[in-house]
Order: structure tokens, then sequence, then C-alpha cells
């Protein structure tokens, strides 16, 4: 696996409706891409974002999702994350990666992550 910029031409082909300007990575192996994940640039919050392409091991998942993770902290911080409830171990997940629950708003669960 390895990881490198995602490309414009990818990014409106993963997140056609998107109104934010993104900065993203992209997971692959070989020409395959497996996750592509980054941040959105909204003027007030760097919210993260995974889009898994193809279904992958858990395993494989974590570790892509890891180092998508330590991409975006190197760009901008604090970081957030809205849990996407229907995932049954989004919560353990966005945890494990470094995320705390910050708040509800409306029936969203925003996470915060914020290393000083």
């Amino acid at each position: 696996m390895k990881v490198r910029y995602a490309t414009a031409e990818e990014f409106k082909k993963y997140y056609p409706d998107c109104p934010y300007s993104f900065k993203g990575w992209v997971v692959s192996e070989g020409d395959e891409v497996l996750l592509i994940g980054g941040i959105l640039l909204d003027v007030r919050f760097k919210t993260v974002i995974f889009n898994q392409i193809k279904k992958l091991p858990p395993k494989t998942l974590w570790q892509a999702a890891k180092m998508t993770i330590e991409e975006c902290k190197k760009f901008a911080q604090p970081l957030y994350s809205i849990r996407d409830t229907d995932i049954k171990n989004s919560k353990r997940f966005l945890e494990k990666l470094g995320f705390k629950f910050l708040q509800q708003n409306n029936n969203q669960e925003i996470y915060i992550l914020w290393e000083h």
C-alpha cells in the first residue's frame, strides 16, 4: 500500500456534490484506489472524511485510515469528524484514531482530534 495526493479528478469522482475545497490522499495498491480521504477545507473547520472505495479487510482499512490521518495531522489541527452512526463500530474506530467525542449537534455526533 502506498499513499499519494488525490487528484482533483479523483475527488470529483468520489465526492461529486461536495461544496468545499479538499486536501486529500489516496491509499492504493498498484493502480487500484482502496481509500480516498482527507480534509474538507471549510473556513471555520477542518473536517476529516474517508471513503472506502474497495471493501478492505479490517487490518488493511485500519492501516489506510491511519496513514491518511497522519497526513491530515501534518496539514491542520484541530481536526473534526462526524461519526457515521449507521456503521456499527464507527465510534470505536474514531476513538482508536485519536478522536474524542466533542458534541451532539442535531442528529450528528461530532468528534475532535487535537494534539498540542
